[in-house]
């Protein structure tokens, strides 16, 4: 098993650069090159205990792609996401139980209803991963973050109330489930907070680099662990504890969360990896271990269509409801948003745990039903739209020019504004000359034109320098000085305004935190240049 694993984390490694050179996303190549990996003679599926599937991928791929929301989104969408994590998600898996129901001879309604609710949810991972890099609109790619961050969580209890019904040999489902998930919600959610607040006191308490990464690592397996163990929704735990651990977030932080970014970019890359690795080899197996599969073609194709009719219809009439967009507008933003409906871990993980559960009324196999209907509905989803998303993307719901620009301008213009407030608060009078308000203008224009992916400034004589090299060494060492500390100050103003505006229920936190990001990049570099300048004084002091 360790063998097949590190062949393919080293596969990933692959299909990244391929994907990167080619414009393909990543996960798509991952779980292809495995499906065909799995025909080679003796490679298979790693034994792998179904229980364990979604408590060992979930809370990462979860609190990685959670981390970078912010309770803002939620609090100004809150109806919208609402819709789509719950309703939507209860009607396709009602919508899809029914036809399993109708088209498969002998099959009971909780059976279908299994069905039903593993291939509903749509896969948070896969929408990150594949729809992220094909330039949607922000404002849909935030709903589909955000849908698919909850909507495993009313899937996984549907799934476990059905599942217990069959097992049971009841021919219906107890209505107790209608109290059982809000209960279960409100529950999941003061686990999240709990642990969101003792993450953000260890975050304070320990100065160690290397222990703040190892608590988020911690952090997500904790809240998962802690809801599972009291029976409610691991997946609202984890969700809420990345929400909560952004919250209230330092300024002087920024080396922390380079390194932390930096650490969760490559985990994040290399689970998705061996997630969809995992994916592609279960998918042979599961085909390959039943030719009865082909008698399954006609309610597993009604089970597919029925995934993007559901979506397209709930998505249009939502936003006709909801907003006063043209008709066209609308349009286009459904076919996005079904498009973009992927299935990925969760459906398979749920699959997988089906146990051996009895045989229909043509004498096949009950699991193999919803293993065959899941793995097909995981290939189409993903497969060929994650091929045709970015080409659709473009012809349909083009970015508008500089509407990215615009917000970026906003927040740094407030910080900017406030930088100068505590520049000029910490150097009263002659100490903030007119050259030095010049050079953090400067900085600051040379940020936003690198945010906007511009050409940066050329350097010319007429360009504010830090400091004068035609002055004596003492004076411009001690005006280099001077100029690092009013940077240093700007900085973390700056940094501190930036986090306010993630906040910010009109603010996107993935702009903000690009933001956040270069401030940081900056501030290590001016902390860098203050310990070269030490060490050039020390040794000028020393001659």
């Amino acid at each position: 098993m360790l063998v097949v694993i590190i062949g393919l984390l080293a596969i990933t490694v692959l299909c990244v650069t391929l994907g990167d050179k080619l414009g393909l996303p990543y996960p798509i190549l991952m779980m292809l090159c495995a499906i065909a990996l799995s025909f080679l003679p003796g490679v298979s599926a790693p034994n792998i205990d179904p229980d364990l599937i979604l408590p060992l991928f979930l809370p990462p791929l979860l609190f990685a792609t959670a981390r970078n929301a912010s309770w803002s989104v939620f609090r100004k969408r809150w109806s919208i996401l609402l819709a789509l994590a719950v309703l939507l998600t209860i009607v396709t898996a009602l919508v899809a139980a029914l036809l399993a129901w109708w088209l498969v001879p002998g099959i009971t309604f909780p059976l279908a209803l299994l069905i039903g609710a593993a291939v509903a949810p749509t896969d948070p991972v896969a929408v990150e991963a594949v729809a992220g890099p094909a330039k949607m609109p922000r404002r849909l790619m935030i709903l589909l973050d955000a849908e698919g961050l909850f909507n495993d969580a009313i899937a996984i209890v549907m799934f476990q109330t059905a599942l217990g019904a069959v097992i049971a040999q009841q021919k219906s489902i107890s209505p107790m489930i209608l109290v059982e998930f809000p209960l279960a919600a409100a529950g999941s959610v003061l686990v999240g907070l709990l642990v969101g607040y003792l993450y953000r006191v260890a975050d304070r308490v320990t100065h160690s680099t290397s222990a703040q990464i190892a608590v988020s690592i911690v952090a997500p397996f904790a809240a998962y662990m802690l809801a599972d163990y009291l029976g409610i929704s691991g997946v609202i735990a984890v969700v809420v504890t990345a929400l909560e651990s952004n919250r209230n977030d330092r300024p002087e932080n920024g080396s922390i969360r380079i390194a932390r970014n930096n650490f969760w970019d490559v985990a994040n890359v290399l689970i998705n990896g061996l997630a969809f690795g995992l994916i592609g080899l279960q998918m042979r197996e599961v085909f390959a271990a039943d030719t009865s599969g082909l008698s399954y073609a006609l309610p597993t194709a009604a089970v597919c269509a029925s995934l993007f009719l559901v979506r397209y219809i709930f998505v249009f009439v939502l936003g006709k409801a909801s907003t006063r967009l043209p008709l066209k507008e609308l349009h286009n933003g459904a076919v996005l948003l079904t498009w973009s409906g992927m299935r990925g871990l969760a459906t398979l993980a749920l699959a997988l745990a089906v146990p051996s559960i009895g045989t229909l009324g043509d004498g096949s196999s009950a699991r193999q039903l919803v293993i065959v209907i899941a793995a097909t509905t995981i290939f189409v989803t993903l497969v060929p739209t994650g091929f045709s998303l970015p080409w659709l993307s473009r012809r349909i719901a083009p970015q508008e020019p500089g509407e990215e620009s615009k917000e970026i301008a906003k927040i740094l213009r407030k910080s900017q504004h406030q930088s100068l407030m505590a520049v000029s608060k910490a150097f009263p009078g002659d100490q903030f000359t007119p050259e030095l308000r010049k050079i953090l203008q400067v900085r600051f224009d040379t940020l936003r034109e690198e945010l906007e992916v511009a050409e940066l400034m050329q350097d010319d004589d007429s360009s504010p320098t830090a400091y004068d090299y035609q002055l004596p060494r003492d004076a411009r060492l001690h005006h280099q000085a001077h100029v690092e500390r009013m940077v240093n100050v700007a900085l973390n103003a700056a940094r501190a305004e930036v986090l306010r505006a993630r906040r910010d229920i009109d603010v996107d936190p993935e702009i903000a935190d690009r933001i956040l990001l270069l401030l940081d990049q900056r501030m290590m570099a001016a902390y860098t240049s203050a310990m070269s300048f030490d060490n050039e004084q020390n040794s000028h002091n020393h001659d």
